[in-house]
């Protein structure tokens, strides 16, 4: 494409023509074009190299980093919950939702409030008023009821955390159906005797204090049978050891299923046995009672192919009868049981000072 322009001349019938072409104006500003779009891709190329060399390790750093986190949430094995003051639960852990027994299709339709049991809901509103002074909550152990109303022992501690301009509480949640259990079954064995599961001497003292406590307030009287196995030391040496456990335990079970619940009987230690019985008022239904257990005692068992026929001596002292303290109550059960066992025929006796 031309450009052209013409321009008379006067006087001589001429005129003066100036032509162009297009493409040699257009040339330079073409060629300042491609410059610069050459310029700008090469721009983009090192801004590029500049952005992956510099700042994508640290943009997948940041990544890394919050996927790292939230596997540390959702594998942890204490229960994790974000929620509102008013108690909508806005996200949540496996191990939360799980010891509540919730889906997560299912974390948002529960209010964090309604898993308190009743008699905590006033110490939970306590909680968080010192939540929303202080910013924390220190561990504090509370109970929560799951989907199917089970009670389960928490221990809760939380913090306040601001998001996006709003802000959440933090709970961390630990479920305390072991602890609690492991420190119960703690409890029971060192209150227990490990070979008949009976209650063992520890036991014993503690529930004659307090029966002795009771019948001193209410003016009552009780009885305390002190009760040994007799040629337990025979069966040993003829049989074994072993042999002799499988005696005890026997006798034990037999004892504790020939007495009312409200009796209490516990192992001593060896072969000793004792029994407290606060139904009995009397030495009438005293030897009534020790009858009875010395015939449910004695039917024959088996052991190592032979049979073996139980035996028990039972001394007998009664309360405030014979005595006014554990100690001295004890020693004079004791003393009946050893002059049944050596003296008598019937194998039962009540404590005699004269005797």
């Amino acid at each position: 494409m031309v450009l052209a322009a013409y321009e008379p001349i006067k006087d001589l019938d001429w005129g003066l023509v100036a032509k162009f072409d297009l493409s040699e104006i257009r040339a330079p500003y073409i060629k300042a074009a491609q410059y610069a779009l050459g310029l700008a891709i090469l721009l983009a190329f090192f801004s590029s190299v500049i952005f992956w060399y510099f700042l994508h390790p640290l943009v997948q750093n940041i990544e890394d980093s919050r996927r790292f986190n939230r596997m540390l949430i959702e594998t942890s094995s204490t229960g994790l919950a974000l929620c509102t003051f008013e108690g909508n639960i806005i996200d949540a852990n496996t191990s939360f939702l799980e010891m509540i027994g919730l889906s997560v299709d299912e974390e948002k339709n529960i209010n964090y409030f309604d898993l308190i049991a009743d008699e905590f809901r006033e110490q939970e509103k306590k909680y968080l008023n010192t939540l929303k002074k202080t910013g924390t909550i220190k561990p504090y152990e509370s109970i929560y009821l799951t989907k199917n109303k089970e009670r389960i022992d928490v221990k809760v501690s939380g913090k306040m955390i601001s998001i996006e301009g709003s802000t959440y509480i933090w709970l961390s949640v630990d479920n305390i159906s072991l602890q609690k259990a492991y420190e119960q079954q703690l409890i029971i064995d060192s209150h227990h005797d490990s070979l008949t599961g009976l209650p063992n001497r520890l036991f014993f003292n503690q529930i004659l204090r307090q029966t002795l406590s009771r019948a001193e307030r209410s003016h009552k009287t009780f009885a305390l049978f002190f009760i040994d196995l007799n040629q337990f030391k025979e069966v040993n040496d003829t049989y074994g050891h072993e042999c002799g456990d499988i005696l005890l335990r026997t006798v034990a079970e037999r004892l504790q299923t020939n007495i009312r619940t409200d009796d209490f009987v516990a192992r001593l230690g060896g072969d000793e046995f004792i029994i407290i019985f606060e139904s009995i008022k009397n030495q009438n239904e005293a030897i009534t009672v020790a009858k009875a257990l010395i015939e449910k005692t004695k039917q024959p068992l088996v052991i190592e192919g032979c049979e073996v026929t139980p035996s028990i001596s039972i001394g007998i002292a009664f309360y405030p009868e014979q005595a006014c303290d554990a100690e001295t109550l004890l020693r004079c059960a004791d003393k009946a049981m050893y002059h049944a066992k050596h003296q008598t025929s019937e194998h039962y006796f009540i404590y005699d000072p004269n005797q």
